[in-house]
């Protein structure tokens, strides 16, 4: 006989504090207080059941850029519950191979890393796959390291990934490039001297050093970090952040980047008052929290207008107060004609997506939704917040407030089951501060849409093209 929901709860939850788990299934989003719906969340999202004591149908967890929401409980997988099969989203995190939140040598989250694999339910084919994957990236690459005898070669890869059925492939390969990836991290570091690299041999990671990967799935900017000394504490600890692919990185909400401005380098002070009355910091104060994802867009557009004439003609921008009053009254995802829309009626016709909008649905600036002036604002962050030469360039801030503190690290995996292309055609890279000073893609980008928000809009960050 299947378990009700509230024994269920009692089983997986109750008293064992926050869990990390994934969404089972698609579900609605509700507001952490009010519990009105506000969005969406799809199956696969990594996110934090919260213990409230008691089973609720409507369960609260944090989401990785630590805002909290609640879900439908029955949407939500219990730990150690088999994913959804069409899922793969965090198959082959840190925690899933059996890493723990604490401090290892190399050799010590090796053992762990093989033996996981070797005791998975995966298939042999995927096994075989995994473990030469990870030899290839943590095993011998010359005379400096010597973790492994064996020396695998591109084709023993090769060889592997031809064994996987094709569907198989194409269903793991993005959860192998950006899951697997976090786990290879720290060991391409080593093998590959990638930071000695980045840093002009300033920092080099020794063999004796410590490797972590966090518990917590909310923690800004931060895959896995390395101590170079066995008695470094979390003030001397190199953070990394992992990235995918070729491209671009990751959204990074507005909250994040200023947590690391807050954040001062050891023997410095904090870079955020370098920033201080700023339209920079401004616009990312205005997208963070206790601002809505619905009125932080307007707010931080206005920061922008003020004494910028130029601008406010470009968009017929209906001044201070009328963005004042939109923040205070706007309602999320309300989809009836804003009551103060004839406030905006200059602007909708300027603006490219509600004229736009409003040429092809037959619609008047009457009809304009709080939603609609919400997108068409997060259209002006997108365009004029895009790099040095912009009104508000983005990249410096940014810049600064990842220097010292975090540094990506880029894994891209090939079509073929080896790593190629990034530094030297490794597979990897390292990215730092000085990669995005002077980007021109350092920009916000937004998964939302004209009539309707998901969250909020944050900056992706990319290294200019050469």
């Amino acid at each position: 006989m299947a378990s009700t929901p509230a024994v269920a709860y009692d089983k997986y939850y109750k008293g064992k504090g926050d869990v990390a788990t994934v969404m089972r299934h698609d579900s609605n989003t509700y507001d952490a207080e009010s519990e009105r719906t506000i969005g969406t969340i799809k199956k696969g999202v990594p996110v934090t059941a919260i213990d409230e004591g008691k089973y609720v149908s409507k369960m609260l967890v944090r989401l990785k850029n630590g805002d909290q929401i609640r879900v439908q409980s029955l949407k939500v997988q219990k730990p150690g519950e088999a994913a959804a099969r069409t899922s793969t989203s965090g198959t082959f995190k840190p925690g899933r191979l059996g890493l723990e939140d604490k401090k290892y040598t190399y050799q010590q989250a090796s053992d762990i890393i093989v033996e996981t694999i070797d005791e998975s339910r995966w298939s042999g084919a995927i096994k075989c796959y995994l473990t030469q994957l990870f030899w290839y990236t943590a095993g011998y690459r010359g005379d400096k390291i010597d973790r492994h005898g064996e020396l695998v070669t591109k084709e023993d890869l090769r060889r592997c990934k031809r064994a996987i059925k094709t569907t198989t492939w194409n269903n793991l390969y993005k959860s192998i490039q950006n899951d697997f990836g976090e786990v290879l991290g720290p060991f391409a570091l080593y093998s590959y001297g990638l930071m000695d690299s980045a840093t002009y041999n300033k920092i080099d990671i020794p063999k004796s050093c410590r490797i972590w990967w966090p518990e917590a799935d909310n923690e800004p900017l931060l895959d896995f970090g390395v101590f170079l000394k066995a008695s470094d504490g979390l003030r001397e600890i190199l953070k990394f952040s992992s990235k995918a692919g070729k491209g671009s990185t990751n959204t990074v909400k507005p909250d994040d980047i200023i947590y690391l401005l807050n954040e001062p380098r050891v023997g410095r002070r904090k870079a955020i008052q370098k920033w201080t009355n700023t339209p920079q910091l401004k616009v990312l104060e205005n997208l963070a929290a206790p601002n809505k994802p619905t009125t932080g867009p307007i707010l931080a557009v206005n920061a922008i207008m003020v004494g910028n004439a130029a601008l406010k003609r470009k968009y017929n921008w209906p001044g201070d107060a009328a963005a004042k009053r939109f923040a205070k009254t706007a309602t999320s995802n309300d989809q009836s004609p804003y009551v103060h829309a004839q406030e905006w009626a200059a602007f909708s016709e300027t603006s490219k997506p509600l004229s736009k909008m409003m040429a092809i649905k037959r619609k008047n600036a009457r009809q304009i939704t709080t939603e609609n002036i919400r997108y068409a604002s997060e259209v002006i962050l997108r365009d004029e917040c895009h790099g040095p030469q912009s009104p508000v360039n983005m990249n410096e801030i940014f810049a600064d407030a990842i220097r010292s503190k975090v540094w990506y690290i880029k894994f891209h995996l090939g079509d073929d089951g080896v790593p190629s292309g990034l530094w030297l055609n490794s597979g990897w890279a390292i990215e730092r501060d000085e990669d995005y000073r002077h980007s021109a893609n350092v920009c916000f980008r937004t998964q939302n849409q004209l009539d309707r928000q998901k969250g909020r809009i944050g900056i992706q960050p990319a290294i200019a093209k050469s």
